[in-house]
């Protein structure tokens, strides 16, 4: 979340937005971007076989989502975490299928990786109380990731035709929408019924109201 915020100081359009701006986007942003970037490494680090499970949680954690009723936290008796990975188990599912999965099908290059989290960053049509500014030079640089996608597919990666892969990417940007849905409703029935002793990391700057 630091590395990420620091990353986008240094892009020059995002870092000449207003200070209202910048906070909204990362708050509609960042939980997606780190998503990709956990599944781009998850590749990097233990390869595509489609049977091997473990993935990058942090820069320096790996868990392994086949072995998760074997693991223990320290703060979290036995009985508890055994019920707690039970509400958790159709996010992991969904993490796995609609995310890492795909991702390791399609061998996600670094380039792909980051035009993913350029576009989710700046798909800011859902974000209230954003500046006109913002959503000008939104349009702007949507149509410039595109056209440096364009680009690479065929002069870097001489595709003539890469239509699927471009819907593929698309649909990863989706299952990062559908897994911050999953999380929020997690969230919400654990503050509502105080069920476990646990806090999603970063959920206070989470802009829950975008998730749809």
């Amino acid at each position: 979340m630091v590395a990420l915020a620091k990353m986008l100081m240094y892009t020059e359009k995002f870092a000449g937005l207003k200070f209202s701006d910048k906070i909204l986007m990362f708050k509609n942003a960042w939980t997606q971007c780190y998503q990709v970037e956990r599944a781009y490494t998850t590749v990097l680090s233990f390869g595509t076989s489609p049977t091997d499970f473990r993935a990058m949680y942090t820069q320096n954690t790996a868990i392994d989502f086949a072995d998760l009723k074997n693991y223990r936290f320290k703060d979290i008796d036995s009985v508890e975490y055994d019920e707690m990975i039970r509400f958790w188990f159709p996010i992991m599912e969904k993490i796995i299928r609609s995310l890492l999965l795909p991702v390791k099908s399609l061998e996600l290059t670094q380039f792909e990786a980051s035009y993913l989290i350029a576009q989710i960053l700046w798909s800011i049509q859902d974000v209230h109380e954003i500046s006109k500014e913002a959503h000008e030079i939104s349009d702007k640089i949507s149509s410039e990731i595109a056209n440096d996608l364009h680009n690479y597919y065929v002069f870097e990666m001489n595709l003539s035709n890469y239509a699927q892969r471009l819907i593929e990417l698309t649909k990863l940007i989706a299952s990062t929408k559908e897994i911050n849905n999953a999380k929020k409703e997690f969230s919400l029935m654990n503050r509502v019924f105080d069920k476990f002793k646990i806090e999603i990391i970063g959920s206070e700057i989470c802009n829950w109201n975008n998730i749809v």
